[in-house]
């Protein structure tokens, strides 16, 4: 019989232990879901979640079931995990779906033909990524992507890793100057609000060349099978463009919100 109390005490504990164990959690994650809002200047509408945790040993928030709603990219991402480095900022989504069409209808509106009709192929291909995308026949892509910034830096340096699922891995660095018209918002998401003067790009194909390739030869013109043969020749590709003049990513925005 007294042994049966001391189960019965003991597993009491336990679940005394655990319940406090969740209530740190939560309060713990709602700590730092305020540090990192404070911070980043953002309120919580700014950021969809269904849920939020922090990771027991170390630093940082993780988010569940994200979605951005600054941005015309029609995207969902699985899980979100926040960290700092020093004065750099490292974001990291995993499963991030981004619906093709629908991103761009948001972006182009009812200019969505002509744009398409204005599409030069191979030349538009890193600088139209969504026609390019959608002229390949891809309604959803799947992406793992992990950005690096400071973002208290005026002109932010950003050094990117995207991960296609089926299409290709990609190494990207890129340098914001931002766009202070009447759709910027000075806070963390709209780091990426401004013109890119310059980008470099290794890109390692893992299905990409292949379904762009088919994309030229679809056209049949000298010039696109030229290029389709090209293309296939390659496993990866490695460049740094200077654009005559920058691109910009202010229209990916939604600036009424």
């Amino acid at each position: 019989m007294k042994s049966t109390k001391i189960v019965y005490i003991f597993i009491l504990i336990l679940i005394a232990v655990f319940g406090l164990f969740v209530m740190y959690q939560r309060l713990a994650a709602q700590s730092a879901l305020n540090v990192f809002l404070k911070e980043a200047r953002l309120k919580e509408p700014d950021i969809v979640y269904s849920s939020k945790e922090k990771p027991f040993l170390n630093s940082g928030l993780i988010l569940y079931d994200v979605v951005l709603p600054q941005f015309k990219i029609a995207q969902k991402t699985d899980k979100l995990i926040i960290r700092k480095n020093e004065d750099d900022i490292i974001l990291q989504f995993q499963g991030m779906r981004i619906n093709v069409p629908e991103t761009l209808r948001n972006h182009y509106g009812a200019n969505i033909v002509q744009a398409v009709q204005g599409y030069q192929p191979f030349t538009d291909a890193l600088r139209k990524p969504f026609i390019s995308l959608g002229l390949m026949g891809l309604d959803t892509i799947t992406a793992d992507i992990v950005l690096i910034f400071n973002p208290q830096e005026r002109n932010k340096l950003i050094d990117g890793k995207i991960s296609l699922r089926e299409l290709g891995d990609i190494q990207i660095s890129f340098l914001i100057q931002p766009q202070t018209d009447e759709g910027y918002r000075k806070n963390l998401i709209y780091s990426g609000y401004g013109y890119i003067p310059q980008i470099s790009v290794d890109i390692q194909d893992t299905g990409l060349f292949k379904r762009y390739a088919r994309y030229l030869r679809s056209l049949g013109t000298d010039e696109s099978m030229a290029y389709a043969k090209e293309l296939m020749k390659h496993t990866g590709f490695t460049r740094r463009f200077q654009f005559s003049q920058p691109i910009t990513l202010a229209p990916y925005y939604h600036t009424q919100r």
